[in-house]
């Protein structure tokens, strides 16, 4: 089981929350408790929408108070026991696989040091289970736990947290020297110490590892990461073009130089050759570009650290750091937001956990008669046209003197091929004419048409400035298909690209093999032109038109 708590500093921004889950998703936490997580005059609508929001993106349990807030893992079922009065107080209790029953508690103890003693000395008792015991406390147990550039100390707390934890063991205290959890900093001033805390009952772990993770410019407390299992790295294998790398000289040349140095389309099939190329080329640029801000991110992240600990830290050095910091991560962000929605995309919209609820709900609550359907009396509707498709129907005694005078017919199956065929071309010969010609409808006055003059002008070959301007026609962000080309890259290669699309809708549209891209995509290539009041006009500028439907097929 793995346990992360850290002191979130605000919460309210739904971009943060993404932002340190995806920090935090690589360490495959079971328990994430937060501090400080809300405005603590948030209004109990806008804290339940709140929390609304964060089940869309963490799919285990969620225990929140305006001030603290436990996140379960889908895999271990969790229940709440006690919530304080002031709410920095919140228990729930746990049951993981094979393992007993584990209470864990999350603190976010006052900042304000006129009310610490009276918080700590009416702190509620533990239960008698197994616990654990984390959160920010406010707090340091020894003089040793704090450093400052100024005359400013806190006071130690340990005579009042302490005995509330006799039973427990202070995961960050088994090191001989405490890392820090916290680093503050005020114009030139700065201060650090060791605040955040994690206590568990000895049978739990019996060997535990308690790492800090700085988490950037998000926030200046440490997240205290205690473990006792391996990471999990998932990848997603989808692609989509990075339109970023265009701002690159030498990544545009280098496209540049793959689609020149294609021979002449003689075939459809050739387009895919040359995406294949560009694809491949910006995956390795992409991944070269990935690997480079991860590792500045960690680097300047270590830097940033070290420039902390130090003895006397320089405060215009680690803004400078932070500053840099913060733009990778937006960018890093940035990149993942990309990634998550191509992965929307293809994957479609998963049913929620409100979802699932309501299926198992109405199903528990289903009948066998409310499944039933109502039997209707089936009206009888007499139709006028016999449809017998496999049988011959013969009248064996029609009447002599050509009336039907009793009525009676008899009725015989015949297995002639021949006599079946007659009889069936005959039946469908009679349904078609009981309806009018088309032409005689008044139907034919709404359709509307076109000269045979503008009519041979659509058969034109498409020409390259029929694809320009369905390519500028287009948002910058879509994709005219599957492959993870946006019209970005059109734009931008758009004068290169121009006569090689051209060149491959001549070939589909003279009856040559598409390329197997087109295949599978739900779009056809073919020229249309839009039926307005504007384009029924004979001017032979307007057409051929290459409009939404054909350019899908870029």
């Amino acid at each position: 089981m793995k346990i992360i708590t850290l002191n979130a500093q605000g919460l309210t921004d739904f971009t943060k929350v993404k932002r340190i889950l995806t920090k935090l998703r690589p360490f495959s936490p079971d328990i994430i408790l937060f501090q400080e997580i809300f405005n603590y005059n948030i209004s109990p609508e806008r804290f339940k929408f709140k929390i609304q929001t964060w089940s869309s993106i963490w799919k285990g349990t969620i225990h929140a108070t305006p001030f603290v807030a436990t996140l379960v893992a889908p895999n271990i079922n969790s229940t709440l026991t006690f919530e304080s009065n002031d709410h920095r107080i919140l228990d729930i209790t746990i049951t993981p696989p094979h393992s007993p029953q584990i209470n864990i508690r999350n603190v976010y103890a006052p900042a304000d040091i006129t009310v610490q003693r009276p918080f700590w000395t009416s702190f509620p008792p533990l239960p008698l289970s197994l616990n654990i015991v984390g959160g920010d406390f406010n707090a340091i147990l020894t003089a040793a736990d704090h450093m400052s550039s100024t005359q400013w100390k806190r006071h130690p707390l340990g005579s009042y947290i302490q005995p509330h934890f006799t039973n427990l063991i202070d995961t960050g205290g088994v090191n001989p020297k405490p890392a820090f959890t916290s680093y503050h900093q005020r114009e030139s001033n700065w201060s650090k110490s060791r605040i955040d805390y994690i206590f568990i009952s000895p049978t739990i772990l019996p060997s535990f590892s308690l790492t800090t993770h700085n988490m950037g410019a998000d926030s200046d407390h440490r997240a205290l990461i205690l473990s006792d299992s391996r990471n999990k790295n998932n990848k997603s294998p989808i692609w989509r073009f990075n339109s970023s790398l265009l701002k690159s000289k030498k990544h545009s040349a280098a496209i540049e130089q793959i689609i020149l140095s294609h021979p002449p389309l003689k075939s459809a099939y050739q387009w895919d050759d040359i995406k294949d190329s560009i694809k491949t080329y910006c995956q390795q640029a992409g991944r070269t570009t990935k690997n480079k801000r991860i590792e500045s991110i960690k680097n300047l992240t270590n830097r940033l650290n070290k420039l902390q600990r130090a003895a006397n830290p320089n405060p215009a050095t680690i803004a400078s750091v932070t500053n840099r910091l913060r733009e990778l991560e937006k960018a890093h962000s940035d990149a993942m937001a990309i990634r998550s929605r191509v992965k929307w995309k293809e994957e479609g919209e998963r049913s929620t956990q409100y979802f699932m609820k309501q299926f198992h709900h109405y199903r528990r609550k289903t009948t066998i008669n409310s499944l039933q359907i109502p039997t209707q009396a089936i009206p009888n509707i007499p139709s006028p046209i016999p449809s017998p498709f496999y049988t011959c129907v013969h009248n064996i005694n029609p009447p002599s003197n050509g009336m039907d005078t009793d009525n009676t017919t008899t009725m015989t199956h015949s297995d002639d091929p021949e006599e079946i065929l007659s009889f069936a071309a005959k039946h469908f010969k009679d349904q078609w004419s009981v309806f009018s010609p088309l032409y005689t409808t008044p139907l034919t006055n709404y359709i509307p048409s076109l000269p045979q003059e503008e009519t041979d002008i659509l058969a034109l070959p498409i020409h390259t400035s029929h694809v320009l301007t369905a390519i500028n026609e287009k948002q910058p962000h879509s994709s005219p298909g599957p492959d993870g080309f946006t019209y970005a890259f059109y734009q931008h290669f758009k004068l290169l690209l121009a006569p090689v699309l051209a060149t491959v809708f001549n070939h589909v549209a003279a009856g040559l093999i598409p390329q197997p891209g087109m295949k599978h995509t739900p779009y056809s290539s073919q020229r249309k032109t839009k039926i307005t009041p504007s384009s029924q006009t004979s001017d032979p500028s307007h057409y051929p038109t290459l409009t939404s439907k054909s350019s899908q097929q870029l």
